[in-house]
């Protein structure tokens, strides 16, 4: 049954109420149904509300946080680290460890443990030291305020990494290596059946190959974080640029002779109405 006008007023009302701005669609259905005024079903609320095009008075008065976190300029002059909890089918917890680096994306190492402490952070620091140039300068590393991240000060890191605590030492969040664990998370590893910790391995170990080596960047102006850690391809974004004018040209070039020849593709090519009457 459509609503009455009554109705879509008692909707548009509620849903432009100052006092109700804090309550979901929801709420607003119920609390119409225990008022009296209104017996709806919520998607009827929807509906309503996107037809008529009202707008909840949500307009945000607090500044919002930039999206934009530090940046550094080269590789190996700033990296993340963070560990990630993955459940098993079985219920038995494992846990991801890596470290990224800022400019170009790359993960630089990794490991899946069984704890969250500072042996394994140890281990992924000298598993990505490991492919340094020799005489790098001095690298700071932003971690949480975990206990598992001490190790980073640990004596045989003197004067090459320098440890910086994300909204401790400094405003800036861990994000970068914290997006990457989302998307690990979200877009492939739950996509598979985590019956096991070789499940989970071969899995993450492809994702990190992938994740490195053949997923363009947006963030990178499509390139791949390997590519922009080993600078190679520098001018790919700009070669993109041109062949996408080219490619535009071209289509409407083709466009255009399809539509003059009146091909498959192209507007039908009707008669004059008068030759249409002329015809025999």
């Amino acid at each position: 049954q459509r609503l009455t006008t009554a109705e879509r007023g008692i909707i548009r009302r509620y849903a432009e109420d100052l006092a109700l701005r804090h309550l979901s669609t929801v709420s607003l259905a119920l609390l119409a149904a225990r008022q009296g005024h209104l017996f709806a079903a919520v998607s009827t609320w929807l509906r309503e509300i996107d037809r008529l095009g009202i707008q909840r008075p949500r307009k945000r008065l607090h500044p919002r946080r930039s999206k934009v976190g530090v940046r550094a300029s080269r590789p190996n002059e700033l990296w993340h680290i963070d560990a990630s909890r993955v459940r098993l089918l079985d219920g038995t917890v494992r846990w991801l460890h890596g470290v990224i680096d800022n400019h170009s994306r790359k993960i630089l190492a990794w490991t899946v443990g069984t704890s969250c402490r500072a042996a394994a952070t140890e281990t992924l620091l000298r598993q990505a030291i490991a492919h340094l140039p020799a005489g790098s300068p001095p690298i700071t590393v932003i971690t949480d305020g975990g206990s598992e991240n001490t190790t980073v000060g640990h004596p045989d890191f003197d004067g090459l990494l320098h440890q910086v605590r994300a909204q401790v030492d400094v405003t800036f969040s861990n994000s970068m290596i914290e997006s990457f664990w989302n998307q690990l998370k979200h877009r492939w590893l739950f996509l598979h059946h985590l019956d096991s910790e070789e499940t989970l391995v071969r899995l993450s170990s492809l994702y990190v190959e992938d994740h490195n080596t053949l997923i363009p960047r947006a963030a990178l102006r499509g390139r791949t974080p390997d590519e922009v850690y080993t600078d190679v391809e520098p001018d790919l974004p700009e070669r993109i640029a041109a062949d996408a004018i080219l490619a535009r040209r071209q289509r409407l070039l083709s466009n255009q002779a399809l539509a003059g020849c009146g091909g498959c593709d192209g507007p039908v090519q009707t008669a004059p109405r008068r030759e249409v009457l002329d015809s025999p």
